[in-house]
């Protein structure tokens, strides 16, 4: 299994992203819950980052809108990650999850919120 931790570093520019701003970018839909986690992995030199995120049950939302919409919103707020994206150095996916879909910790919230499966070399 990947590296757990509460922030990481992505791309050839080393953007350090948080958990607390990723956050922050999603709390602005209404359609998703909050909850998130962030999977890390490479291929041929390149992050690609996959956001898991939990929609809201009663949400009628069109998926693909919702992906663009969640990608322009994570570029906007970080200048050098929308950079790296644009430079075709790092993929970034949106995945839709039913309510409660992520592994949950005693307290409600999302655990391993950063997986980290990237092979150090």
């Amino acid at each position: 299994m990947g590296r757990k931790r509460d922030s990481v570093t992505v791309g050839i520019k080393g953007t350090r992203l948080f958990p607390s701003q990723i956050y922050k970018a999603l709390y602005e839909f209404d359609e998703i819950t909050g909850d998130f986690q962030l999977v890390l992995d490479s291929e041929h030199r390149k992050d690609i980052l996959t956001f898991r995120v939990e929609v809201v049950k009663e949400s009628n939302v069109n998926s693909k809108d919702l992906e663009l919409k969640i990608k322009k919103k994570l570029e906007n707020m970080f200048p050098d990650f929308k950079d790296c994206v644009t430079k075709d150095l790092i993929e970034v996916k949106i995945e839709l999850l039913n309510p409660n879909s992520l592994p949950k910790t005693g307290a409600g919230k999302p655990k391993d919120i950063i997986i980290d499966n990237r092979v150090l070399v």
